[in-house]
C-alpha cells in the first residue's frame, strides 16, 4: 500500500486538502505524477474589516460632517454655523440701512446748493439782491430799455399785473424798495388814468404800446391831503406804464425811440 502523497507548491501552503483519485473498473489509471492533484478546489479564507460592496449598507459619517444623502437631519455643528451666517448678514444689512438714513437726514439739513454768481452785481440769477425788498401782492420783473445801439439792462421792478396791485401802485410807499421801478402790465391796450393820491414819492411815468415802443412820458407830483388829484394819461392807448424816481427816466436813457424789452426773472 502506497503512503498518501506529499503536496508541494501553492496547495501545501493554503491548506487545501487533497485527496488522489483511486483506479477502478472503468476508471482511467491515476497519472505517473502524483505531486499534480487532479482536482483542487481552494477558498481562501476571508478578510476582517468593514463590509464593500452592492447591498451593504455603509457605515455612518464622521462626526460633524453632514451626511450627503437627502432627508437626513443636519449635525448641530452645521446647523449652529449656518444660524451664525444668517445672523451676521442680517447684522450687516441693518447697519447699511441705518447708515443711509442718518446720511440723508444729514444731507437733508446741509447748507443749499452752490450756485454761480455774476460778478458784475454779486448776486446768483434767480436770487433776489439784498438791497431789494418785495412788496406783498407784487411780484419781480426784469427788463432792459433800448434806444438805438445803446441798450441799458439788468433793470428789476416791481410787477402790477393784476387789478387790486395795480390800484395800489406806490401809494404809502416813500422809495422803490431797491428795484429801478414799478411796470404797469395790462392784457390789453387800455387808456387808464394815473393819480397820485396818497403817494408821497415823486415819480416818472413812461408809457408804452403793445410792441414795447414809447408812447408819453412826464413828471407826476404827489398829492397828499387834497379834495381832489390830477390825473395822468397819454394821449393814445398803451399797454405798459413804467414809474420811476421823479427824473431817473432821463438817467436811464429814455427818450424818443426807446423801447422797453421785459421778460424773465430778476437778477
Amino acid at each position: 500500500m502506497r503512503p498518501p502523497p506529499r503536496l508541494r507548491g501553492p496547495a501545501s501552503r493554503l491548506g487545501g486538502i487533497l485527496r488522489p483519485r483511486r483506479s477502478g473498473p472503468g476508471r482511467p489509471p491515476p497519472d505517473e505524477d502524483l505531486d499534480t492533484p487532479s482536482l483542487l478546489v481552494l477558498t481562501p479564507a476571508p478578510r476582517p474589516g468593514p463590509a464593500r460592496g452592492p447591498g451593504v449598507a455603509p457605515g455612518p459619517p464622521p462626526a460633524g460632517e453632514a451626511d450627503p444623502s437627502p432627508g437626513t437631519d443636519v449635525a448641530p455643528g452645521a446647523a449652529r454655523w449656518r444660524r451664525q451666517v444668517r445672523v451676521l448678514r442680517w447684522s450687516v444689512l441693518a447697519l447699511v440701512v441705518g447708515g443711509a438714513a442718518v446720511w440723508l437726514a444729514r444731507g437733508a439739513n446741509g447748507p443749499a446748493d452752490p450756485v454761480l454768481v455774476d460778478p458784475s452785481t454779486g448776486v446768483a440769477p434767480g436770487v433776489a439782491s439784498p438791497d431789494r425788498r418785495p412788496l406783498e401782492g407784487f411780484g419781480e420783473l426784469a427788463f432792459q430799455l433800448r434806444n438805438g445801439t445803446e441798450v441799458v439792462e439788468d433793470l428789476c421792478a416791481l410787477l402790477a399785473d393784476d387789478l387790486p396791485s395795480r390800484a395800489q401802485g406806490l401809494r404809502g410807499q416813500t422809495d422803490l424798495r431797491g428795484y429801478d421801478g414799478m411796470i404797469f402790465r395790462y392784457d390789453a391796450d387800455t387808456d387808464t388814468a394815473f393819480v397820485m393820491e396818497s403817494t408821497p414819492l415823486p415819480l416818472s411815468i413812461a408809457w408804452f404800446d403793445a410792441s414795447g415802443a414809447l408812447v408819453a412820458a412826464t413828471d407826476m407830483e404827489p398829492c397828499l391831503g387834497r379834495g381832489s388829484c390830477p390825473l395822468y394819461r397819454p394821449p393814445v392807448p398803451y399797454r405798459l406804464a413804467l414809474e420811476v424816481p421823479r427824473g431817473a427816466l432821463e438817467d436811464l436813457g429814455v427818450g424818443r425811440g426807446t423801447v422797453i424789452e421785459g421778460g424773465g426773472r430778476c437778477r
